[in-house]
């Protein structure tokens, strides 16, 4: 029994530090990703807020298959939208309406 309860323990700290060893890796590529940026987050949340009239509540750099995008959440009459900037640019990628209930979000165009 003791060396199961052994054996446990020391899966369980590999497992933990092969863990913290991804999520070091992971805030290393933010990292990169970022520096690389022309725009700060902060640009690319008055872009953002800028495009939908209204207020961001969240926003982050995402890097999904080799590209880096951010990632903003706006806020405008009770409705949420995404808005995709680019961190070279500053163009907005797109502009979405989150529907609730929707896994998925739907295009709408966005006029102010």
């Amino acid at each position: 029994m003791k060396k199961l309860s052994l054996l446990a323990v020391a899966v369980f700290i590999s497992s933990v530090v092969g863990l913290g060893a991804a999520f070091a890796s992971d805030a290393s590529e933010d990292a990169q990703a970022l520096g690389d940026a022309n725009i700060g987050i902060q640009a690319a949340i008055a872009i953002a807020e800028n495009q939908i009239g209204g207020k961001a509540y969240e926003a982050e750099l995402e890097t999904e298959k080799d590209k880096t995008l951010y990632e903003v959440e706006v806020i405008r009459n009770g409705k949420e939208f995404e808005v995709v900037v680019d961190p070279m640019t500053g163009k907005v990628l797109s502009s979405e309406e989150e529907k609730e209930g929707d896994n998925e979000s739907e295009n709408e165009d966005v006029e102010k």
